[in-house]
């Protein structure tokens, strides 16, 4: 065949890798060709840069029709180029690779305060991009992914994964959408790409808190529960998990990274501010968390104190939270023990469903409600004001019935007075509700 280059055998090969390799251009750059296997078809095959090439079947036994093809093939290729846009079809896995070195460049000291991200941002970017590869598939090329594909993507999370929450659903959408904008910008999708996602997956979820009530009963019931113990090691595990509930409420410190790993190196106990007031204590919570370093100021100072002297571990590199062999606090065994006192309450029948990381949420309730600011509440949590605003917006509706339905001081002294009461008796009963030193009301 006229300009046919025919490759040698390869040793050990049993049939050439080509039968056929036609020069188009005189750079020996583009170039038709055909295998063995291909029945006959052309295909054309040229460079396009940094060790890359471009290989297409063109679909046609003909030469001359393939020659043409293959010419507007490099032609588009060129203008491609010269556009800026990707030259060879990208997969889900190269856009994970980009995007990831990407973010990975962005994690620094300090995440979002400083305008980048922290180590443990950057974590939950990764979980969230194989999300994305497992409902995509690695290997599958970006140019054949329609937008609307994305409308399945939380049925095939949950059919994998049924109890995952609508909110974390709704924060991968968010990744997952940024990262697709980073390809759209960086040319792995067709000109106008917006990927479609479901518009509703159903309300959040209500951050589940132990009301005050609830609370009280758990923490009456943590000074017996270790008589109920069925050895020493039970024991210990079951002390170990008191001061972990206490601990996780007076701090907010999530469960996990955070509450789990800490060690004593990261707790610096602080003074009573007066006879009457606890301990306070600053929790040092390291880079490589959610959401990266930051100091937590709290009360419980005294916990702090007596779990130490209790587990007699004291080391900087020791963990505050141990079973009795001086090995971490598993998580299972502390699931175990927290659905244990759930059960010793009554409250596994409440209705509602509390985790561990409901201290966290019973943490931020009380803080609320004690009118704690919310932009310092928000620094203190490592969270957002508007995150606060949208999960636990719960809370400030019910101080606000209780703020709008409470009685006045000067109603409680006309309702006094009618009843034939002493005024100042009832403000003994009632003294949250007024100012300090006597009052007296005359009704005519």
């Amino acid at each position: 065949m006229a300009n046919s280059l025919t490759r040698p055998l390869r040793a050990g090969a049993k049939a050439p890798y080509l039968t056929d390799k036609v020069q188009i251009l005189q750079d020996g750059n583009l170039c038709i060709i055909r295998h063995p296997k291909s029945g006959g078809i052309w295909s054309v095959r040229f460079y396009v840069g940094a060790g890359r090439s471009y290989q297409r079947s063109l679909k046609t036994k003909d030469l001359d029709a393939a020659k043409k093809l293959a010419i507007h093939h490099y032609a588009n290729i060129v203008d491609r180029q010269q556009k800026g846009e990707p030259v060879t079809a990208a997969t889900v896995n190269d856009l994970v690779k980009r995007y990831l070195a990407h973010e990975e460049q962005r994690v620094i000291a300090g995440g979002r305060q400083k305008g980048g991200i922290t180590k443990g941002r950057f974590g939950t970017i990764k979980t969230a991009m194989g999300h994305l590869e497992g409902f995509l598939g690695p290997k599958t090329r970006l140019e054949k992914i329609p937008a609307n594909k994305f409308q399945g993507y939380y049925a095939h999370r949950l059919s994998s994964h049924p109890k995952t929450r609508n909110s974390t659903l709704k924060n991968e959408k968010s990744m997952l959408t940024t990262a697709l904008q980073f390809g759209s910008k960086n040319g792995f999708f067709p000109s106008g790409f917006s990927p479609e996602f479901p518009r509703t997956i159903g309300k959040t979820e209500r951050r589940d808190a132990f009301r005050v009530e609830e609370w009280l009963k758990i923490t009456r019931y943590l000074e017996k529960w270790e008589s109920q113990a069925e050895d020493g090691a039970d024991r210990f595990a079951r002390r170990v998990m008191k001061y972990y509930m206490l601990i996780g409420v007076s701090s907010g410190l999530r469960p996990g990274k955070e509450l789990d790993k800490l060690t004593w190196s990261m707790v610096e106990l602080g003074k009573a501010r007066s006879l009457t007031t606890k301990k306070t204590v600053k929790i040092y919570v390291p880079e490589d968390t959610k959401t990266g370093n930051r100091q937590v100021q709290a009360l419980g100072g005294e916990l702090f104190e007596e779990l130490r002297r209790f587990t007699g571990k004291s080391k900087p590199d020791d963990l505050v939270f141990v079973e009795s062999d001086g090995r971490p606090l598993r998580e299972k065994t502390r699931n175990a023990l927290f659905k244990l006192i759930l059960q010793a309450t009554g409250l596994d029948g409440s209705g509602k469903n509390f985790k561990v990381y409901s201290l966290r949420h019973t943490y931020c309730t009380f803080r609320l409600m004690e009118k704690c600011g919310i932009h310092l509440l928000a620094k203190n949590m490592g969270v957002s004001i508007k995150y606060i605003s949208e999960h636990y917006d719960h809370v400030h509706v019910d101080m606000m019935v209780d703020e709008l339905t409470k009685d006045t001081e000067l109603q409680r002294a006309m309702e006094a007075s009618r009843a034939g009461l002493d005024v100042n008796a009832v403000r003994s009963l009632h003294g949250q509700y007024f100012e300090s030193g006597p009052i007296s009301v005359t009704l005519t």
